[in-house]
């Protein structure tokens, strides 16, 4: 398997179906998605599970609150692909996105390939949101430690 797909989910009913289905209706299918109910009290670990009835590329871990990063961590215990790659619940991604990052970082042979993204406000409008440009060239991540503290974020990465 090429790619794990990492989803926390706390209380995320009103908005996690348009993140699934996002990476659901990609075209690859060298992926799993794991979706981490993060001790939701609105239904979402609900949903959750007939996601993963479904399809069989969905898994669900449920566990007491542990907020983003231990709902992450969990993610990362189970995750089975040869690359990690972070969405949050009120994210989408793009058809071909999945496929399209894979094959970027099978190519450059990178262990951690960054991506611009773009950011909602809510009200419909989006900004690109760039990788810094210190950050544009390959480098070693020993040489340059500071890059994993810097924006956007884990979701505009694969791991």
């Amino acid at each position: 398997m090429k790619l794990s797909i990492i989803i926390p989910v706390y209380n995320a009913s009103a908005f996690l179906h348009n993140a699934v289905e996002s990476v659901r209706s990609d075209p690859g299918e060298d992926w799993e998605l794991i979706l981490v109910n993060d001790g939701s009290k609105d239904g979402s670990g609900s949903l959750c599970d007939s996601y993963a009835s479904a399809d069989s590329r969905v898994r669900v871990i449920h566990q007491q609150n542990r907020g983003p990063g231990g709902a992450r961590n969990a993610g990362l215990e189970q995750a089975r692909g040869k690359y990690l790659f972070f969405v949050d619940s009120d994210d989408t991604i793009d058809p071909g996105s999945l496929t399209l990052l894979a094959d970027a970082v099978e190519q450059t042979h990178a262990d951690l390939y960054s991506f611009h993204m773009y950011s909602h406000d809510g009200e419909g409008n989006y900004s690109l949101v760039r990788t810094s440009e210190e950050f544009a060239e390959p480098f070693a991540l020993k040489e340059r430690p500071q890059f994993l503290f810097s924006l956007p974020t884990a979701c505009s990465r694969i791991w």
